[in-house]
């Protein structure tokens, strides 16, 4: 298992240089009469046409998330000791039009606790050509909740704080 690169620079770096090919939630499958997908709602990937991908992990209930690239899906952590098989679904039909998009853009908030060097920011999006975008907020009591056109605008408006900063990095 690879440890993945964690510096946030790094990673956009990464991501400028790659396409992304599908957006990935790991889960595992619950055995019932119909077979059904149960997600893995802390940890999503965006699969790069590199055969890498970047993780997107919401972190320990603290309203951040961690970005990593890594190079492949693993199960979580959480599950040692469990019988869960891992499965992947794709949601690239819910947020991409294509089968591959560049990334253009990329938009993160930071504050007291986040920590970009360690890949650690309290929420971030990611543009693709022909407008399409992907918002991962970590602050859902589930995990990640991934949203689409308009959310990280909404996110912004949404807070009262002031301690926080907004970054972007045009790619």
């Amino acid at each position: 298992m690879s440890s993945g690169q964690h510096r946030l620079q790094d990673v956009i770096s990464q991501i400028g240089q790659d396409t992304v090919t599908d957006i990935c939630l790991p889960g595992w499958l619950v055995d019932s009469p119909i077979k059904k997908f149960d997600p893995w709602t802390w940890t999503s990937y965006l699969e790069l046409a590199s055969g890498r991908f970047v993780r997107l992990h919401a972190v320990n209930y603290s309203g951040q998330v961690e970005v990593t690239i890594v190079d492949e899906i693993h199960e979580p952590p959480e599950w040692e000791g469990e019988e869960e098989t891992l499965v992947v679904a794709s949601l690239n039909h819910l947020f991409l039009m294509q089968e591959s998009y560049r990334v253009t853009a990329i938009r993160w908030v930071t504050d007291e606790g986040s920590d970009p060097v360690r890949g650690v920011v309290k929420c971030i999006e990611f543009i693709f050509e022909g407008a399409q975008s992907l918002f991962v907020d970590p602050e859902w009591y589930f995990g990640l909740h991934l949203s689409g056109a308009g959310a990280y605008e909404k996110w912004i408006l949404d807070r009262d704080e002031t301690n926080w900063q907004e970054h972007l990095s045009k790619l």
